[in-house]
């Protein structure tokens, strides 16, 4: 049995999954799941505007226990990151609750803007499908080679703006692989693409060991 891990130091927590927006956290296969808006963060956080304060657009990453209060939250980009703005905001997004779940904590993603949102990405700039599988397929190489373990597996990786894998999480496999998750996760968190416009984008790959 897998145990969760601290997604903030570089690790994902267990049999999590997300996309932005209104968001599904998928725990194991018996878990339900229990759909997050963040609707209270969102509606609130222009109470986090201050006079000549910072503005714009923060991503955010929180962590829930399997009894639905928040644990953690991390602003991980956008251009609140690290200003007196995102603390009121992180505030906010800790005080999220959700109804309680079987299986393991789970990771949820999303963006709050307060004030004016930022700019969208210079000229428009889709997601690069072929680098990210040209990225990825290096990665799932070094997973291959260096994780100790047997069978296959599946991990989803969500990619930032920036191009920055914020997440990874091994959420499909045979026992093996899923013993050999914190390995793989670590490769794969590793991964970078070209920057694009647009919201940020979850791709799935499978992995051998």
């Amino acid at each position: 049995m897998r145990r969760a891990r601290k997604f903030w130091t570089g690790e994902a927590l267990a049999c999590a999954a997300a996309a932005m927006g209104a968001l599904w956290l998928s725990g194991c296969a018996s878990a339900p799941k229990p759909r997050v808006a963040f609707a209270h963060a969102r509606e609130t956080a222009e109470t986090c505007r201050r006079p000549n304060g910072p503005e714009g657009t923060g991503i955010f990453v929180v962590a829930f226990g399997t009894d639905g209060l928040a644990r953690e939250a991390q602003i991980r980009a956008g251009s609140l990151s690290g200003t007196p703005t995102a603390e009121c905001v992180l505030r906010l997004l800790r005080a999220e609750r959700i109804a309680p779940f079987d299986g393991y904590p789970a990771i949820a993603h999303g963006q709050v803007t307060v004030g004016a949102p930022d700019p969208p990405g210079q000229g428009n700039v889709p997601f690069d499908r072929g680098a990210a599988a040209s990225a990825i397929g290096a990665r799932r190489k070094q997973v291959a080679a260096s994780c100790r373990g047997t069978g296959a597996g599946h991990a989803s990786i969500y990619f930032f703006p920036t191009g920055q894998a914020a997440t990874v999480v091994v959420d499909e496999g045979d026992a093996g692989a899923r013993a050999a998750a914190t390995c793989v996760e670590k490769f794969f968190l590793e991964t970078r693409v070209p920057a694009f416009s647009g919201p940020p984008i979850t791709v799935g790959t499978t992995f051998e060991l």
